[in-house]
């Protein structure tokens, strides 16, 4: 609520930070800061995909001028090494409940404003993309697919 009474007309919200804060808690983000500033030591952040999209969307992704965004992967590691942030395990179907629970947000609200931001389309660097790939062919497109009809 405070960007939008800062005059901003909407929100993109995307719940990476409060979603890895309610499967791993406080102590495990305050530890893994505690070993990176004071020992040098880095933890890799690994997440279970089926566990962080259950906490990515909270009650105001509902609110008329707050866009939720659906998170497909994420794997940061090629480019950050041990600083990344790994959420593995994902698969179609895993997205397709990710997307069902965003459109479930979204439901309430008038028809210009149900809008979902998909990130990404086709980030491969960081393991977040929908595109055909090797392992579920159009698995990711076909969810996108189906919560459309």
């Amino acid at each position: 609520q405070h960007i939008l009474d800062l005059g901003f007309d909407a929100i993109n919200s995307r719940g990476v930070f409060r979603a890895e804060l309610a499967v791993k808690g406080a102590f495990y983000k305050y530890l893994v800061e505690i070993l990176r500033r004071y020992f040098g030591i880095l933890i890799l952040k690994k997440f279970r995909y089926k566990d962080i999209i259950h906490h990515l969307f909270v009650d105001e992704d509902s609110w008329e001028s707050v866009y939720p965004t659906l998170l497909p992967n994420w794997d940061r590691s090629a480019r950050s090494g041990k600083k990344a942030v790994i959420y593995h395990g994902s698969t179609p179907d895993l997205f397709g409940q990710h997307i069902n629970d965003a459109m479930n947000k979204i439901s309430n609200k008038s028809d210009e404003h149900k809008i979902l931001f998909l990130q990404s389309w086709n980030e491969w660097a960081e393991g977040n993309y929908v595109e055909p790939d090797l392992k579920y062919g159009h698995g990711y497109l076909d969810e996108i697919r189906n919560a459309l009809k």
